[in-house]
């Protein structure tokens, strides 16, 4: 396959992302934001869940913490929160931190 203009455009959108800032939360800022976050319900209650072990192919170790939803009776904004949410970052923190350690391991 030859080298063309396209791969030289491909190498610039990809040295845009390479130069990306940082995702920050547009709440507050913060730039501890969990990707690996999942919605679910259990008993009625909305639920959200972040895999300990996110490798693992069936027993991931899912922690889970109830989601809150404040909601404006007039236009409808919808704003969710979820109840210990440091709980559900160290856990994220720690699933990286066991990936990076398999894979330095390989």
């Amino acid at each position: 396959m030859a080298y063309d203009a396209r791969d030289d455009e491909l190498d610039r959108e990809i040295a845009k992302l390479h130069d990306a800032p940082t995702p920050k939360c547009a709440a507050c800022g913060s730039t501890q934001l969990i990707p690996t976050a999942e919605l679910t319900t259990s008993e009625g209650r909305l639920h959200v869940r972040v895999p300990a072990d996110p490798e693992a192919i069936l027993f991931k170790g899912w922690e889970s913490q109830e989601v809150t939803v404040r909601l404006c009776g007039e236009c409808g904004y919808a704003q969710f929160f979820v109840k210990n949410p440091g709980i559900l970052h160290r856990v994220y923190q720690q699933s990286l931190k066991a990936t990076n350690a398999k894979e330095q391991a390989e």
